[in-house]
């Protein structure tokens, strides 16, 4: 499962039952999440963290032998889990190969690259493993009226803004108007949401600079495979795999031109002609917001 932190956190604890049990993981090493885990897993199982175990494996199916009744044991953040312990993915091939784990497993993250990598990469070990791969989407707009108590104007004005990510949108419910909340969270540079175009990179993407770099001229409006090069200075093959991986990942998205045959645009593509148009979903704001990070900058030191 892939998806944004708060909505994943919210939407796993809320769907969690009483016998359920959910771990938020972190980036410290192996041992002591498997302490941190312990703890959790001893709300359900009494006692559980008083043993000491050693590795993965042996935890699993500590719990397997515990339990007389199906559960669901939840791991929030698993790619931080595999960041310390990369034979993680090939424990659980092995459990779930057997046959005989005694409760559901669910393993969530909200680094899409991470995610896809450990699941839908044909040479992971937990390729075809799992029973249902989910994606969280971004909460369509007629949701945000509801939401936020708007009519239907103000409604796409602060979609627009917003966009659906809910925990943007528990930050606008925070703040009396729309532009108090914007000047708080996104235009001041102490804002909680000013920095967000790094942070939303930070897992998915290797080459942080050069991504927002792209994503930066996107914002101001270079919209054109060649356009978006020659700002960048760089040959448009060189740009074709970094656009590609910001599209997989929802940050942009390809628009066909009204009128255009989809099918005959890939033939063309294939030649390398330049007419596709990139458009930034998610980001937009942020990153008109870091195109004018000076401006930004100067003004907040004014004040």
């Amino acid at each position: 499962m892939v998806a944004d932190d708060w909505v994943n956190q919210r939407l796993l604890k809320g769907c969690c039952q009483k016998n359920d049990v959910y771990f938020l993981a972190d980036r410290s090493e192996g041992q002591h999440q498997r302490a941190l885990l312990a703890k959790v897993i001893a709300q359900v199982f009494p006692d559980f963290e008083k043993l000491s175990y050693p590795d993965w494996e042996s935890m699993f199916r500590a719990v397997n032998y515990r339990t007389d009744k199906r559960f669901t044991l939840c791991l929030d953040e698993f790619p931080y889990l595999v960041e310390q312990s990369p034979e993680l993915p090939s424990v659980l091939q092995k459990l779930v190969d057997e046959k005989q784990l005694k409760y559901n497993l669910v393993l969530c993250g909200s680094s899409q690259n991470m995610m896809y990598g450990l699941f839908l990469d044909s040479t992971a070990p937990l390729y075809g493993r799992a029973d249902e791969i989910m994606r969280l989407t971004p909460i369509r707009l007629p949701y945000i009226q509801e939401a936020l108590n708007l009519n239907a104007m103000n409604a796409i004005e602060e979609y627009a803004i917003w966009g659906g990510v809910p925990r943007y949108w528990e930050l606008r419910e925070n703040r009396i108007s729309l532009d108090d909340a914007m000047w708080h969270n996104i235009l001041s540079v102490n804002g909680t949401l000013y920095d967000e175009p790094i942070k939303l990179f930070q897992d998915d993407v290797k080459d942080i600079v050069k991504t927002s770099t792209i994503m930066s001229y996107i914002g101001t409006g270079a919209n054109r495979l060649s356009e978006i090069a020659a700002r960048c200075n760089e040959p448009a093959t060189n740009l074709s795999r970094p656009l590609k991986k910001l599209v997989d990942l929802g940050f942009l998205e390809k628009d066909v031109p009204f009128g255009i045959d989809e099918k005959r645009m890939r033939k063309r593509a294939s030649t390398r002609l330049p007419i596709h148009l990139w458009h930034s979903t998610i980001s937009l704001l942020f990153l008109i917001v870091r195109s004018l990070n000076l401006i930004v900058a100067y003004q907040s030191n004014r004040l």
